[in-house]
């Protein structure tokens, strides 16, 4: 009887079959990243309401306030902004500065505090506000207007030799700038030993005004608190 001849490959051994690894289970590290996140906006939320309770009504100029101008109400109005910054005037408080004067030019859209003012008339003891009438040779070619600071010669003009002329009064605050028919009507304020020299020569409408830089600090100036 014939035996049979067993081949090569029913000989082999019998491959090994791995079964697939099960995946990491990432549910943990999902709901971990969902707490931070969720820890994360709540304390966003608490900074946003802790800044919003930290903001108020507050006074802010609703246009240019001049150097010593009477305060009345029309002059503020409010916005609601950080109460961080030292001195500002609550909204509620208006009526207390009222009356009171600017000690300095205010910008329009600015954010007042309390020493932008003074209860009381703002002219110091040692000062006087004196008028005089410019005509157009008698002052600066720039314009002028409240708060700038100019210097007061002896002189018919100008452009007539009047700047070259005895100097009156080195630095004087300017008050108030009206236009009088080409003409200018300007209040400076001036120390109250310079008035008996000032007065007579503005009478005789023999003076006239140049124009310093700003930031120049008159020689008198309105009070400030």
């Amino acid at each position: 009887m014939a035996m049979a001849v067993k081949s090569p490959e029913s000989e082999a051994v019998p491959k090994t079959h791995k079964l697939p690894a099960a995946g990491r289970d990432r549910r943990p590290l999902m709901m971990a990243l969902a707490i931070v996140l969720i820890l994360v906006g709540a304390i966003a939320s608490a900074l946003i309401a802790f800044s919003a309770g930290s903001r108020s009504d507050v006074l802010v100029a609703v246009r240019d306030i001049e150097p010593g101008q009477t305060i009345s109400e029309a002059d503020f109005t409010t916005a609601r902004v950080g109460t961080d910054a030292a001195g500002i005037i609550p909204a509620d408080s208006l009526e207390n500065f009222v009356g009171s004067h600017a000690v300095s030019l205010i910008p329009q859209g600015t954010v007042v505090n309390q020493n932008m003012f003074v209860s009381g008339s703002a002219i110091p003891s040692n000062g006087e506000v004196v008028g005089l009438v410019l005509t157009p040779t008698q002052r600066p070619s720039e314009p002028l207007a409240s708060g700038d600071v100019v210097r007061l010669y002896q002189g018919a003009g100008v452009e007539a030799g009047g700047g070259t002329g005895q100097v009156l009064v080195e630095s004087a605050r300017v008050v108030s700038v009206i236009d009088a028919g080409g003409n200018l009507s300007v209040s400076v304020l001036i120390g109250s030993d310079q008035a008996a020299t000032l007065v007579p020569s503005a009478a005789a409408g023999q003076v006239a005004a140049t124009k310093l830089a700003q930031g120049t600090r008159p020689g008198v100036d309105f009070l400030s608190q």
